[in-house]
């Protein structure tokens, strides 16, 4: 069993939600976790006991670091031991500043092979290792009545698209295909839940403007920000289809969340979520080439992203017509979700780490 000095932060973030099941999968495989929380702890209910245990734990000097955080954030570290970290990003090339932390650690895990890809196309000399992420399959399960749900559900036909309000996660062509997709006489709806904590109110109201003011904005819904992954779930159960047209991804959590539970979902043909997703358990909008990454708020050029054209939108408006009108199910979507587990994250994560302590210490 290992003895792992863990560095991140414990929150409802994208890194956060990655760091809270890695860890107490970790701790449930009986792995001395010794979590040094950044920005506080911040809990689900239920999670908050083991956390503070986790957390009052002193580090060990010599125990190997894993740090899950930003790639522009890497230079401090926990302990002397042998430093891993986690990024998790988006882009296809590094800042000067990135690659300078980027070559710090000891050794970097990546979720995909997508990302692997770009570290060495990138030049940076780190060793790197491809740890998929996961789904919780105790909360994010298909319904044990999924064919009788998808036959007697009761109108409209729901699309959802889960995933904070930004240009890098394809809502500017959502809505536009959405609006090309269908009429007033189709009886459909789109729900967004769209929540981004560090937008500004401007920002947030532009988004949203965006959306209820074009010509089916009574059929789309936007939700307010949802507590618990269990919220969320009851969420997606309601949906019909999942709908991601994403320019760039680090992974994807929600994606993976609503094909795990059998729904069918739409997206781009790009970047980390290629990592699960298939031509079986997805519907993949082409990409023929990528884009300098601008939206002036994250975004300024520093790497490329995919390029959505009139042929994306196209693709995409059919897509969710085929849907609307097939209702089809995805049940190689819930046999991906049951290999990308946090148990199987886990399971390759300390794998990498115990064998590099055996090459370092024979």
């Amino acid at each position: 069993m290992l003895t792992l000095n863990l560095y991140a932060p414990i929150a409802q973030t994208g890194y956060g939600v990655v760091a809270t099941n890695i860890a107490k999968t970790l701790h449930a495989n009986g792995h001395d976790v010794r979590l040094q929380p950044i920005r506080g702890l911040q809990t689900e209910h239920g999670d908050e006991n083991l956390f503070k245990l986790l957390a009052k734990k002193c580090f060990v000097q010599e125990a190997p670091c894993l740090k899950i955080w930003h790639q522009f954030d890497l230079g401090l570290r926990v302990g002397k031991g042998p430093y891993w970290a986690m990024p998790i990003f988006e882009l296809d090339m590094f800042t000067e500043i990135e690659r300078y932390h980027l070559s710090f650690p000891d050794a970097l895990c990546v979720c995909s092979q997508w990302a692997k890809q770009v570290i060495e196309e990138n030049h940076i000399e780190t060793p790197t290792y491809v740890v998929p992420l996961g789904v919780n399959t105790n909360v994010f399960k298909p319904p044990a009545n999924l064919l009788d749900q998808t036959i007697k559900k009761t109108p409209p036909y729901t699309f959802l698209n889960v995933g904070k309000w930004e240009k890098r996660k394809g809502h500017d062509i959502l809505v536009e295909a959405f609006n090309k997709a269908f009429t007033d006489k189709d009886n459909v709806r789109l729900i967004m839940m769209p929540t981004n904590i560090f937008l500004t109110e401007e920002k947030r109201l532009q988004w949203h403007k965006l959306y209820v003011d074009s010509p089916l904005g009574y059929k789309i819904h936007i939700l307010p920000y949802m507590r618990t992954h269990k919220d969320v779930y009851e969420i997606m159960l309601m949906a019909d289809c999942g709908v991601f047209p994403s320019r760039a991804e680090g992974w994807n959590l929600e994606l993976l969340e609503m094909m795990s539970i059998g729904k069918p979902v739409i997206t781009t043909n790009y970047s980390a979520h290629t990592e699960y997703c298939t031509p079986q358990n997805s519907y993949l909008l082409d990409i023929k080439e990528t884009e300098p990454a601008h939206d002036n708020q994250w975004f300024f050029g520093q790497g490329n992203w995919a390029k959505l054209t009139s042929a994306t939108i196209d693709s995409l408006v059919d897509y969710m017509r085929f849907c609307y009108k097939n209702r089809p199910q995805n049940p190689a979507g819930i046999q991906t979700g049951q290999k990308y587990t946090w148990q199987n994250t886990v399971n390759i994560l300390s794998q990498c780490i115990q064998d590099d302590l055996i090459r370092r210490y024979p």
